[in-house]
């Protein structure tokens, strides 16, 4: 793999975006679902980044870029047309050891962005390592028609659960097989595809108890007589 697949908690966190045209605004509308603090360097800003500044859910720090913007963001997002100020900002971040992204520019970026499958907090990311994006796309939109809206809720759902299921359920085993039997149970599917999410949820609690109430004990015999 030249790039390694991996999910990043932005809340709260800083990132640069260079640039305030219409790429930039696509980039800065990702960040925003993630909760990231938002800084923008750009002559210019879209009429929709203008309201979100005004708005103070972005801040237009700057018109110029300078390597000092750098210092407080995690993430640097290069997305202007000037190829001489992207190759500036991406050796600035390189020799502070930030991680870049230049828009369609792979041999400038330390990460790219993938194709994402948005199910709430079941997130799918796919990549052609920045070879073949519209091959990532094409593959993005059939995965969209097969993966059900639904599982948003089961996840949530078993997210709120996670911790009980394992005071309940002590070992490892046990807590896999219980979770591969209720994502495949037909009732908590239907329950889940109708938006009954109490019911669904009381379903678990009562396939929990099921559980943890037939659970046996293990009896070891020494000897082959």
């Amino acid at each position: 793999m030249q790039y390694l697949p991996i999910f990043i908690d932005l809340k709260g966190k800083k990132v640069l975006v260079v640039g305030g045209g219409n790429v930039a605004q696509r980039k800065i509308a990702l960040l925003r679902q993630v909760g990231a603090q938002i800084d923008v360097v750009a002559e210019q800003l879209t009429a929709s980044l203008q309201a979100q500044q005004q708005a103070g859910e972005i801040r237009w720090v700057a018109q110029s870029f300078s390597p000092e913007q750098l210092a407080a963001a995690v993430l640097v997002i290069s997305a202007t047309d000037d190829q001489t100020l992207n190759q500036q900002v991406y050796q600035a971040a390189q020799a502070q050891h930030k991680w870049v992204n230049t828009v369609d520019d792979q041999a400038h970026c330390g990460f790219i962005f993938p194709s994402i499958v948005d199910r709430g907090a079941v997130q799918i990311a796919i990549s052609s390592g920045g070879k073949a994006p519209v091959l990532a796309r094409l593959w993005r939109e059939k995965l969209e028609q097969i993966i059900p809206q639904h599982l948003t809720g089961i996840a949530e759902i078993a997210g709120r659960w996670r911790s009980k299921v394992k005071q309940q359920l002590r070992t490892l085993t046990q807590r896999r097989l219980f979770w591969e039997g209720l994502f495949a149970n037909q009732r908590f599917e239907y329950l889940a595809q109708q938006q009954r999410l109490d019911e669904a949820e009381a379903f678990l609690a009562q396939y929990l108890e099921n559980q943890t109430s037939t659970e046996q004990g293990e009896v070891v015999l020494v000897g082959a007589g």
